[in-house]
């Protein structure tokens, strides 16, 4: 049977659905958090979906049945945003509490805190070889971290006095992070 998850606005809908001659799918309602969905990423391998939400925590769940697996807690506002890195055993999540946190996805306990931003952390992203996270944040700036050890190797600045940097993504060759900020100016720098 064909299944649709709705986790508080996520939806998911299997691909071999879409082949199925648009059946009409079962519908699943999953519900956790307390106030609304800000992201959902897939797991590298599909088999898990973790949601960041306005309530400060972030929820890992089964793809395949909408089981809540963990509730992950650290955070001191709303989280944002929320990325896998390769290996799928950690992500990072961005929150209004201005900083960015890695946790282990196995255990749920956070392994390190990324601080810097003075003001929300409104996206993250993490290269393609795990090396590397992005921040992107309200206070203007793009912060690149070493994800192994935590330590802040480049600040970018918005040209734009005041703007908040909105979004922020690694290329897949690793070479160039992409910005956008409030004001609907996007940027690309070259990181290599």
């Amino acid at each position: 049977m064909n299944k649709l998850f709705v986790l508080r606005h996520i939806f998911i809908l299997p691909l071999f659905f879409m082949q199925a001659a648009f059946a009409q799918p079962a519908v699943v309602v999953q519900s956790g958090h307390s106030a609304g969905i800000s992201a959902g990423v897939f797991s590298p391998d599909s088999s898990r979906i973790l949601t960041s939400s306005l309530d400060g925590t972030l929820r890992l769940w089964e793809t395949a049945t909408g089981r809540e697996m963990n509730t992950f807690t650290g955070h001191k506002g709303a989280v944002l945003s929320v990325a896998y890195l390769p290996d799928g055993k950690h992500a990072v999540s961005g929150s209004t509490d201005g900083t960015a946190i890695l946790w282990n996805i196995n255990t749920g306990q956070l392994v390190r805190s990324f601080v810097g931003h003075t003001d929300c952390v409104n996206q993250v992203a993490v290269s393609v070889d795990g090396r590397w996270l992005a921040t992107a944040g309200s206070d203007g700036t793009v912060r690149v971290w070493g994800i192994t050890n935590g330590q802040q190797i480049a600040i970018l600045e918005s040209r734009e006095n005041g703007a908040s940097i909105t979004s922020v993504a690694f290329s897949p060759n690793g070479e160039w992070i992409a910005t956008g900020n409030s004001t609907g100016i996007f940027s690309s720098l070259n990181f290599a």
